[in-house]
């Protein structure tokens, strides 16, 4: 799996940069029904992912594409070749061809959950993503146990000042208590306290839980610049000590929003399968989720991490974390 990362970040790269000068003239091609069409376009949008695909909906306009600028097909399972065999030919000489699930997988690094509903049982869904953690390498699993140990207790030693510093604003600005704890749902579905500092006015939540918003007049003033840091999550490092929590994996849940979450949301469970962590595949492919469509594909991008979790992968997720921090594109959850 590493050499397979690696190659792929290689060719990403190398593949990137020679593109830069043709960004409009390369394309994927996608043949598929309407309705597959709509849900394509209706993720990229969401995505914001700038990705030229034309759309073909018959055998009679393959022959219109340019396979010098195509770099693939994304063919719908629905479409049948029995009728169509110049075509398939022409298809299998000269470009990638992919099903959509592949296709996402592979370009967007995101699991396509909601196209199984259909397709796939949940058990089927659950052995596929777990074969990869139950085969997991003994050695990788206590490397990781390890940095996520050293790499904390280090952290918290050497911003410990920065720590104290914010602390003191937060009580400058809206008075005792600085920090706060909440209940998460961690690996299979165990419930467990994490602490964080308090960037809202005191009971923010009177009304019950509920997601921050953009512009959240909750937010206390200095509260704004610690979520765009991250610098809200540091007591979370305890919890990493603790076990409980890892540095990199699917950011847990309140239980309140979650229960909610498991009956909108078909496969939400599996994030459950490992430890949640302070950042995320999810938190550093997508803007912070504020909804139910928000929530569904952030468990796409989790999805994918639990199939494909390496240590390498953790180490591309955490170097996006601290780009992410130093821009000050952090997060506004709660």
């Amino acid at each position: 799996m590493k050499l397979t990362l690696v190659m792929s970040l290689v060719k990403t790269v190398s593949f990137g940069i020679y593109k830069k000068f043709f960004i409009d003239k390369f394309y994927w091609v996608f043949w598929g029904n309407r309705d597959e069409v709509e849900y394509l376009k209706n993720l990229l949008s969401l995505l914001k992912r700038k990705i030229k695909i034309k759309y073909i909906y018959s055998s009679d306009e393959i022959n219109k594409i340019d396979y010098r600028l195509c770099l693939g097909i994304i063919k719908s399972d629905g479409v049948n070749y029995k009728n169509y065999s110049i075509q398939k030919n022409t298809i299998n000489r000269y470009w990638n061809t992919l099903n959509l699930e592949e296709w996402l997988e592979k370009e967007i690094k995101i699991l396509p959950h909601d196209i199984y509903i259909n397709g796939i049982n949940e058990f089927k869904l659950t052995l596929n993503l777990s074969e990869k953690n139950s085969l997991f390498n003994k050695i990788n699993v206590s490397v990781k146990r390890i940095f996520d140990i050293a790499f904390s207790v280090l952290l918290f030693v050497t911003i410990f000042p920065i720590f104290i510093i914010i602390n003191f604003l937060v009580l400058i600005n809206d008075g005792f208590p600085t920090i706060y704890k909440q209940i998460r749902v961690g690996k299979h579905g165990s419930l467990f306290n994490i602490y964080k500092i308090r960037t809202m006015i005191k009971k923010a939540e009177k009304n019950g839980a509920q997601w921050s918003t953009k512009n959240d007049k909750r937010v206390l003033f200095i509260g704004k610049y610690l979520r765009k840091m991250r610098l809200d999550e540091i007591p979370q490092l305890i919890s990493v000590i603790q076990g409980k929590m890892s540095l990199i994996g699917p950011r847990p849940e309140r239980p309140e929003i979650e229960e909610d979450l498991k009956l909108k949301i078909h496969f939400y469970n599996l994030k459950h399968l490992i430890k949640p962590g302070i950042s995320g595949h999810a938190q550093v492919s997508y803007r912070y989720g504020a909804s139910v469509s928000d929530s569904s594909i952030k468990l796409g991008y989790d999805l994918f991490y639990i199939k494909h979790q390496s240590l390498f992968l953790d180490f591309l997720i955490f170097f996006k974390t601290v780009k992410s921090v130093i821009n000050m594109a952090g997060s506004e959850s709660i």
